[in-house]
């Protein structure tokens, strides 16, 4: 069954199909208000890797292009994944984690956050936590072309193994 939304002799959408081939067809002059997500996009797979670095790496999967439609719209990011951390020896341990924008106009580190323990023996400790980053900026730094956003982490003790699994990193374009 096809047919027309219109409002006031405009055409807003279109419906083709039927059943679970029916599609809406959204018209190209539709103006969505303020709030509204206009795209989403997700690493395909879950992100991990483990490091050993003391200073900050790439975590495999763990970053998605989006390509804005507006400079006046708003772009959301939200990161969750599960982090472990392994201290051979010494007092303290942890793991820290920063997103990135990257090349627009050069890599801007938006946030940062860090899962900490100590204890009072050598060695043994162990972190098991949910790391959860969240942030919203607008885009009037953007003119064209897609947007890369991506979770690096690192480690404080050279003595420890850092991870993280399950990794998903999502991106919303918010309309202005």
């Amino acid at each position: 069954m096809a047919g027309e939304l219109q409002l006031g002799g405009t055409t807003l959408a279109t419906h083709t199909g039927s059943g679970a081939s029916a599609k809406i067809n959204l018209d190209s002059g539709l103006v969505f208000p303020a709030g509204h997500v206009i795209q989403v996009v997700q690493n395909p797979i879950n992100a991990g890797s483990t490091t050993t670095s003391l200073d900050f790496e790439d975590i495999t999967n763990f970053s998605v292009d989006i390509t804005p439609s507006s400079s006046s719209n708003k772009i959301f990011i939200i990161a969750t994944g599960y982090v472990g951390n392994v201290l051979v020896s010494g007092f303290n341990a942890q793991v820290d984690h920063q997103l990135i924008r990257v090349n627009t106009p050069s890599d801007s580190i938006l946030v940062g956050t860090t899962v900490f323990a100590v204890e009072n023996s050598a060695g043994g400790l162990q972190i098991k936590a949910s790391l959860a980053i969240s942030y919203l900026e607008s885009l009037s730094f953007w003119s064209s072309g897609s947007i890369t956003y991506k979770i690096q982490h690192k480690v404080n003790n050279a003595s420890s193994t850092g991870s993280l699994g399950t990794g998903r990193i999502t991106v919303m374009e918010i309309q202005g």
